[in-house]
This record gives C-alpha cells, structure tokens and sequence, in this order.
C-alpha cells in the first residue's frame, strides 16, 4: 500500500511562445488554442500566454470540423500544428504551419 514511484510528464510552454502571442494580439489577431490536453492545463497555458480562447481534450478530426466552424464564420484561418494527426487540419487552414518537436 506505498507509494512505489511517480511518472511527471511534462510538455513546458516554449521560450518566446508569450511573446509572439503578444505581437498577434498587436496585429488584431485573435489566438485560438485547440489541444488535445485537459481541460485543467490548457485553462493554465491559456491562462499564462493570454490566449483568447482555448478547446481542450479535442482529438484530431475534430480540430478540422473547428477549423471549418471558424471558415464558417468568415474567419481567415491559420493553424500551427506538430503531428501527423494534425495534417488534415493544416491542410483545411489557409496558413498551414507544421512545426517539429524541437
């Protein structure tokens, strides 16, 4: 009945990540935070950066139906996205920005 161990996955925010957030907002763009995530952390990273608005626990078909919904509303789309999962997403955005894990 002890506590034998403790497994902390952690996937910190990236340096400049705030920053570049700031300038959008000085651009008059909107940043919309679509994760995979719990509701709890990306409440905190939206939180921490200013997002405007974030989806959490959102599986990958779904972030293309999001991406739609925005083009629905009149909304020119860009998306950043670092799996394989997110393609069909990338590819619906007007700006597609495929980043790797580094």
């Amino acid at each position: 009945g002890r506590l034998a161990g403790l497994v902390v996955v952690s996937d910190p925010i990236k340096d400049g990540a705030a920053e570049a957030i700031r300038q959008l907002h000085a651009e008059g763009i909107q940043v919309v935070m679509l994760t995979g995530d719990s509701r709890t952390t990306a409440a905190n990273v939206a939180r921490r950066l200013s997002i405007d608005r974030f989806e959490a626990e959102v599986l990958p078909d779904e972030k293309l139906a999001v991406i739609k919904r925005l083009q629905s509303e009149g909304r020119v789309v860009a998306m950043a996205g670092d799996g394989i999962n997110d393609a069909p997403a990338l590819a619906a955005a007007a700006v597609g920005i495929a980043m790797g894990t580094g």
